[in-house]
């Protein structure tokens, strides 16, 4: 006797033909599954009737800022800086480890019901070095898979220089670095949990840091994920301060390649999209944040004519994207 089998769904199979089976059933044993066909008779502890119903493997969650579920619908209405000031700056400065917990089990239970079974989830709310292990511990108990991306902002917070009290997630080079390692030491390929690291973006961290994060990612051999020409004004910033583009600067330091996944990516030249597919780099598309925020369109049909992997994400608080 098997512990589950799903009747009669309508099973899309993700295999290489992309091909879907009408009434078919999914035979479950220990976690895994043995079988899928059209009328399976094996006898099963639980049986779960399926017709009209759709039976797929779970979704991933490309790029995730879970702690913005605790401030979900306000000033949705707002630009990205206002927005900033008056709610976010404010509320995720004073951020505790009890809220990340809290936070992360209100997304994990909002992208379960919506079938999302794995979270790359970008954190750098280090207001509290214990924050990421709250949220970590919440997505391993829940049964989700997640690769948890340890944020490093050494300079700026969304791109903020000003010197304030809402700035207590800047942090210092040599704290973040050795943070990330005993980080990564802990939790990575632990359970279901695997780590990579996640400068802000070009503005939002240092020269000095960025290197250092790429030795230390090559050197781990694990992902580097960040935010990479999201908005048209981070080529601005990366032209007069590097003498180039976002996309090209990130390459420039060897960020791209197989272990480079880039957030957004909207604002790309030719040339740059040329990169990525050379490289093989991944991208994260995040398309209600990007409307929400007037980013822009990102080229996703051009990436994907050049066979760039192309995933999706939510970026924002709402994790309801499905």
């Amino acid at each position: 006797m098997i512990d589950l089998i799903i009747k009669n769904g309508n099973v899309i199979t993700m295999d290489a033909q992309r091909a879907v089976i009408e009434n078919c059933d999914v035979a479950i044993d220990q976690g895994k599954i043995v079988a899928i066909g059209v009328g399976l008779k094996p006898e099963a502890k639980k049986t779960i009737q399926a017709d009209n119903m759709v039976v797929c493997p779970g979704f991933v969650n490309g790029h995730s800022h879970v702690y913005q579920s605790l401030i979900e619908g306000i000033g949705y209405d707002m630009h990205f800086d206002p927005w900033n000031w008056r709610f976010l700056f404010p509320v995720v400065s004073k951020v505790t480890p009890e809220n990340a917990q809290a936070g992360a089990a209100l997304a994990a239970l909002e992208m379960i019901k919506n079938g999302v079974t794995t979270i790359s989830d970008h954190w750098y709310l280090h207001t509290d070095m214990d924050n990421i292990n709250k949220v970590t511990e919440v997505f391993d108990q829940s049964g989700m898979r997640s690769q948890m991306v340890f944020g490093l902002l050494d300079q700026t917070f969304a791109g903020e220089r000003i010197d304030s009290e809402y700035m207590t997630m800047i942090q210092t080079e040599d704290l973040l670095l050795k943070e990330a390692m005993n980080y990564y030491e802990k939790w990575h390929a632990k359970k279901r949990t695997t780590v990579a690291l996640g400068p802000g973006s070009t503005e939002d961290i240092s020269e000095s840091l960025m290197r250092k994060t790429v030795e230390m990612a090559k050197k781990l051999n694990i992902n580097v994920s960040t935010h990479v020409a999201g908005w048209i004004e981070i080529n601005s910033y990366t032209i007069r301060h590097f003498g180039e583009r976002d996309l090209e600067h990130f390459n420039s330091l060897g960020l791209t390649g197989p272990h480079g996944v880039l957030f957004h990516a909207v604002w790309l030249s030719d040339r740059e999209v040329d990169i990525i597919a050379k490289t093989g780099t991944k991208v994260v598309h995040c398309p209600v944040a990007n409307s929400y925020l007037g980013y822009g369109v990102a080229p996703v049909s051009q990436m994907l004519s050049r066979g760039i992997t192309v995933g999706l994400g939510t970026r924002w608080s709402r994790q309801l994207y499905l």
